[in-house]
Formats: structure tokens, C-alpha cells, sequence
């Protein structure tokens, strides 16, 4: 579990010092360069930046010597990143609205060090630019994984509530709550071997959001986008066709459940979408699990999974899967799954989804 720490008030100060004590100076290099790789969707700015939006878009480096920083640009005060460091967690950062500088790790070794820097909340929370990285030196970053996932999804998918855990006090806030390098995606990512990309954004489903409302931009929509709230962030598909995508959509059931004909008609024509985008992937539409049957209702969970039968039989597409997760009870005060049910999703999907690489060169093999 995570802790969340704001840049030390004395960050900037340190990492000079230490650069200060070695006879190499500090170098700086964009975020958009070749020292540095990017993972999930982002779009290059005029400085050499990277903007982002989605959960879990990550950057991997190599940085020499004992510390790294960064500097950023947000566009809110809830913009979080891990930082994991030679492949062990280190810090959760929160970065301030405006620009800043943020010290990543410090106090390591000498050597160079292998650094994954994960977004956690989502684009609702804030969008960021990550702008530069300093650090003593850099050696190329650690190479792509040939194998490539996609999740699309709501607040679930995010990975909100996924800090969670029983017995441990819940955090105030929901950004707190929220990780999505905790979430069953980033999750199943790591164990397949494979690069991810979740495309999901909170409250909001198929056709309309949780309140009912088809007003914001939904799915299908934000899809096509590589920042989900701006339609001049255009995504190039072609950069990134993912090998497998799942699909986990509920928030269309939060209002009460949506029109038979319409809900199955607008899903067929987003898988086939999904398919003109990506020719041979398997595609997994999963029932969501923060959709239940409750006693003395309509029983949403049931209905959400005959209507996506109905999808993958009008479809006749033997990679269209069905997936049905079970549901999960939701943390008091926050009524999303907490990490273990993430923990428990990622492992019932795993099979499905090293059946669906099987043939697909990556690190672990189905």
C-alpha cells in the first residue's frame, strides 16, 4: 500500500546538493525524448513535454547516480504518481497545481537505477505535462514488451478505491483512495508481460453516465481521444494496436437499466469499433462487477450479462468473449471495490488472457 507524500520542502535543495558532491554535473532531458519511454496515451507538447490525462500512463527510464526529479505542469492539485524504483515502490508524489519541480527518489546508490513512474488518478483529478527529468546521467530505457493490452472502463477500471484494503483506516479522499497501477489492468499487464493502455474515465458508461445523463462524452467517444475531455487530442490507433481489450462498463445501470435494443446496438457498433482498430484482438467484455442484483430490484447484474450474451451472439466473432467476474462489496463511504477485489478480477481474467496472447511472443508465456 502507498503512502502519499508531497514533494519535501527541501526536495530541490537535495538533489542539488547531491549533484553538487559528484564530480559529473546534472543533466536534463525532456520527457518526449529518446531516454525516455512512454506507456499508455499521451500527447508531445512544443516544449518536448508529454500531456496526459488517463490512469496508468507510465514512463520508464534508466537514471544514474542517487537521486532523480522531475518537472511538471497540472492543471488541478490532485495529480498523483508512483515511483517505483529498481522495480520496488518508493513514493507516492503529488504534484501542485501550475508547474513544479519534484524530487522522484534520492538517497540511492551511485548506480544507475531502473525507474517507473506510474499515473494513479485520472483525468478528471487534473491534467498533467510532464516536461523534464534530471538526474546525474541516463542510459537508454528499458525496452517496450512486444505484447500490448487495452482496457476501456469507468471508475472500476481507473482503479478507484484500489488503495483500499480490510482493516486499514480508508483515506479521506477519493483521488487518495484511487490507484490505478493497483487496478486488475495495470495488474494483469504486469504478469502477462505486456505494455497497457486503460482508457477510462469515472462515471461515465456506454450510452449515458451514472446519473443518467448522455451528456458528457461517453466510451465510444472518449476512445478516440488521447486526453478524454479534449476532442483536439485526435488518438492514432494505428500507433498502438493492442493484442487483447477488455471492456468493463456499468455506469449505464446506475440510473436503472437502459433500453434493451438501444444498450445492445450501441455496444455491437462500439466492439466493431474496437475491431476496426485492432483486426486480430481478442476482445473480453466483462460483466462489471460494481453492478449487483439486489434483493427486491430488478436484478442489474443478470440483465447486464444476458444483454452482453446477446452482443457476442449477434456479433458471431469467436474472439468476442463473454466474462462474467462475480461482484465485489464496495468500501463503506466510497461503495467501490477495494484492491483485493481487483486482486481477485485480474486473477480470474488471467487464463482468459494467456489464452487469448497464446502465440504472442512477451516475458511470461501462456
Amino acid at each position: 500500500m502507498s503512502i502519499l507524500l508531497p514533494p519535501p520542502p527541501a526536495a530541490l535543495l537535495a538533489l542539488a546538493l547531491a549533484f553538487a558532491s559528484t564530480a559529473c554535473p546534472a543533466e536534463t532531458i525532456p520527457a518526449a525524448g529518446p531516454l525516455v519511454r512512454a506507456e499508455g496515451r499521451t500527447v508531445p507538447t512544443p516544449r518536448q513535454g508529454l500531456r496526459l490525462g488517463y490512469p496508468g500512463v507510465a514512463f520508464h527510464l534508466s537514471a544514474q547516480g542517487p537521486s532523480l526529479a522531475m518537472r511538471a505542469e497540472t492543471s488541478a492539485d490532485e495529480v498523483d504518481f508512483d515511483v517505483l524504483v529498481d522495480g520496488r515502490f518508493a513514493r507516492r508524489v503529488r504534484l501542485a497545481r501550475g508547474e513544479s519541480d519534484a524530487v522522484l527518489f534520492e538517497g540511492a546508490s551511485d548506480a544507475a537505477h531502473t525507474v517507473d513512474l506510474v499515473h494513479c488518478t485520472e483525468t478528471s483529478n487534473g491534467i498533467c505535462e510532464i516536461e523534464t527529468f534530471s538526474a546525474r546521467g541516463f542510459l537508454s530505457p528499458p525496452a517496450a514488451p512486444t505484447r500490448r493490452l487495452l482496457f476501456i472502463g469507468d471508475s472500476f477500471t481507473c482503479g478507484a478505491a484500489a488503495e483500499c484494503r480490510p482493516g486499514l483506516p480508508i483515506r479521506p479522499t477519493k483521488s487518495q483512495r484511487q490507484n490505478a497501477r493497483l487496478s486488475y489492468g495495470w495488474l494483469l499487464s504486469r504478469a502477462l508481460g505486456a505494455d497497457v493502455s486503460i482508457v477510462a474515465y469515472a462515471g461515465r458508461g456506454l450510452l449515458r453516465d451514472w446519473q443518467g445523463l448522455s451528456s458528457p462524452r461517453e466510451a465510444p467517444e472518449f476512445y478516440e481521444y488521447a486526453i478524454a475531455d479534449d476532442p483536439a487530442t485526435p488518438w492514432a490507433h494505428a500507433s498502438y494496436v493492442p493484442d487483447a481489450i477488455a471492456l468493463c462498463l456499468g455506469n449505464d445501470f446506475d440510473a436503472g437499466v437502459p433500453d434493451e435494443t438501444t444498450f445492445i446496438r450501441a455496444y455491437i457498433e462500439f466492439v466493431r469499433k474496437l475491431r476496426r482498430d485492432a483486426p486480430r484482438a481478442a476482445i473480453v467484455l466483462i460483466v462489471s462487477p460494481v453492478v449487483t442484483d439486489r434483493p427486491g430490484s430488478v436484478p442489474r447484474h443478470t440483465v447486464l450479462r444476458a444483454y452482453l450474451d446477446q452482443v457476442a451472439k449477434a456479433l458471431g466473432d469467436p474472439a468476442v468473449l463473454v466474462a462474467d467476474v462475480g461482484t465485489y462489496p464496495g468500501v463503506p463511504g466510497d461503495w467501490h471495490p477495494d484492491g483485493t477485489a481487483h486482486e481477485a478480477v485480474a486473477a480470474i481474467l488471467d487464463p482468459i488472457l494467456r489464452k487469448a496472447l497464446t502465440g504472442v511472443p512477451g516475458k511470461a508465456n501462456p
